[in-house]
């Protein structure tokens, strides 16, 4: 009898030690699958994935922005998504399923789909059609992000490319154009908004890299990069550029991991900029332009006589009689510049999308930022550098919006979709590492 018992107990004790060997087992294969798939692949995948992510982002931040580089824009951009596709092979297939049905990313094809439905009830066919070709070709690129994201785990080489290519573009700038004939440097770009903003996105990734050891040269190197993009900044004396560094290093201090960076880095900047300032006449005359346009705008908003806040402010007004005529729906892509009869685009996300796609289309577009940033703060993830560009860039991008249409931008939506690869990847990873914690 007690032998009966003995012999029962041992087995059902085998059973659960099997169990929960098998299942300690599978998930350390797949957390293994999951962490180390690019690790595993020979040197030449290694190298043509590596070379075609860059690219894919050099095109994307360098090049397409004025007609003297658009032709090199489709060839690089071209022959890099070719590589990267023969890299992945069939492999491509099953990301493509992900990319397709990610929760997150569903956001952001819903708004796709919804822009290109608008374009049934707009009269002006060719201009929305080419916005909405231009969110097709972003949606395609995005496979791209999303699978090194997600899948190769190679998230932190796109942002460390696309931290070399802005400074890349802010060197170009400051080295080919005078600012004391063209007083505000756009460099690579047709608007000086956007050397200010793919700055400030460089700049949230340098604050948002490891505090950890470095030889001496590498730490100065950097340092020396981001004192570049800050330059970059003041050079194309953007408004949007300077609140987007503020909100980007205010960001920064209030991680503890990214403080110490953020007060060197301004320390650094303070006192190397006031020497430079001093003694050096081009950067005095862009600190100098810089400054009088911030007190242009502040005394201008502070008595109603600003140039650009007026506009602002009635681009606002006829955008919101526009949106209460077709609150729902909107009237079409891309309509706000020749319903308003402005000629010009509205200068504000919300008011573009709403004019153009109504309440609908303001909910999928931010739809997408907020479930990012939801799934960010679940993770918390303080330790990991693309955690803390996501915690960073994301609400910066959103304030932004006051000012900027960004709806058809490439690489702020780009570094979203990302962005959504990782954190559905890192959840992953979390997942396997708690069962195994319960395994064992």
């Amino acid at each position: 009898m007690e032998d009966d018992v003995i012999r029962g107990a041992l087995k059902r004790s085998a059973h659960r030690l099997g169990s929960r060997c098998a299942a300690l087992a599978d998930a350390w294969l797949t957390s293994t699958a999951v962490q180390h798939e690019f690790e595993s692949l020979p040197w030449s995948l290694k190298v043509a994935l590596k070379g075609s992510l860059i690219g894919v982002v050099a095109s994307v931040v360098l090049l397409g922005y004025i007609t003297e580089t658009q032709l090199a824009f489709y060839a690089l951009i071209g022959v890099s998504l070719v590589v990267y596709l023969l890299a992945r092979g069939e492999e491509l297939v099953g990301a493509l399923l992900d990319y397709l049905t990610s929760g997150r990313v569903l956001w952001r094809w819903a708004f796709v789909v919804w822009a290109i439905l608008s374009l049934l009830w707009t009269t002006r066919g060719r201009v929305s059609v080419d916005r909405a070709i231009t969110l097709v070709e972003i949606q395609a690129v995005g496979l791209v992000f999303y699978d090194a994201a997600k899948n190769l785990g190679l998230s932190k080489w796109i942002l460390n490319t696309v931290f070399a290519c802005v400074v890349i573009a802010a060197v170009q700038a400051l080295v080919t154009e005078d600012p004391t004939v063209v007083k505000r440097l756009a460099g690579l770009y047709t608007s000086p908004n956007t050397l200010g903003m793919f700055c400030v996105i460089g700049l949230a990734v340098f604050i948002s890299i490891a505090a950890r050891r470095r030889n001496v040269a590498a730490s100065i190197g950097l340092y020396v990069a981001a004192l570049v993009l800050l330059v970059g900044v003041v050079a194309s004396s953007s408004l949007k550029g300077l609140l987007g560094l503020l909100l980007v290093c205010s960001l920064g201090a209030a991680l503890a991991a990214s403080r110490v960076r953020v007060a060197t880095f301004v320390g650094v900047a303070a006192g190397l900029g006031a020497a430079l300032v001093a003694f050096v006449e081009p950067l005095r005359f862009i600190w100098e332009h810089a400054l009088y346009r911030l007190q242009i705008a502040t005394i201008g908003m502070s008595v109603g006589v600003n140039q650009s806040t007026v506009e602002r402010a009635r681009f606002i007004k006829k955008g919101l009689s526009l949106i209460a005529e077709a609150p729902i729906f909107g009237k079409g892509l891309d309509t706000f510049r020749w319903l308003s009869g402005e000629g010009t685009y509205a200068h504000n996300n919300l008011i573009e999308i709403g004019v153009a796609l109504g309440l609908v289309g303001i909910v999928l577009y931010y739809g997408f930022h907020l479930s990012i940033l939801r799934a960010a703060a679940r993770l918390r993830r303080t330790d990991d550098f693309v955690w803390r560009f996501i915690v960073i860039a994301v609400p910066t991008l959103l304030l932004l919006d006051v000012a900027v249409v960004s709806y058809a931008s490439k690489l702020s939506t780009l570094l979203l979709i990302m962005s959504a690869g990782w954190l559905e990847r890192t959840r992953v990873v979390v997942g396997l590492s708690a069962s195994n914690g319960s395994a064992q």
